[in-house]
């Protein structure tokens, strides 16, 4: 299906909800926040569409290592089941 540029999608509504805390940029570490006790994985994608990192055994409040990250600009995304909620962060 294709979109136009500036169209909005509409996700449906889950109670998956995701938050970024401290500072942004970032420089080692982020911390994500999670309205779901467990998910399955959070991943970290660069503006190309293509998965950089992965974690799993993830849960609740996490505090993520991303100092291998060479500066720029990701897509954070946690998915619980068929659920995706997504933010942007810098890497600085």
């Amino acid at each position: 299906m294709e979109r136009e540029m500036g169209e909005v999608v509409k996700r449906p509504q889950s109670p998956l909800r995701l938050t970024l805390w401290g500072r942004n940029p970032a420089s080692n570490q982020i911390n994500v926040i999670s309205t779901i006790a467990n998910y399955d994985r959070v991943e970290i994608y660069n503006l190309n569409g293509q998965k950089i990192l992965e974690f799993t055994n993830v849960s609740g409040t996490q505090s993520l290592n991303i100092a291998i990250l060479p500066s720029g600009l990701y897509v954070l995304a946690i998915v619980h089941s068929e659920t995706m909620d997504y933010t942007k962060f810098i890497k600085q």
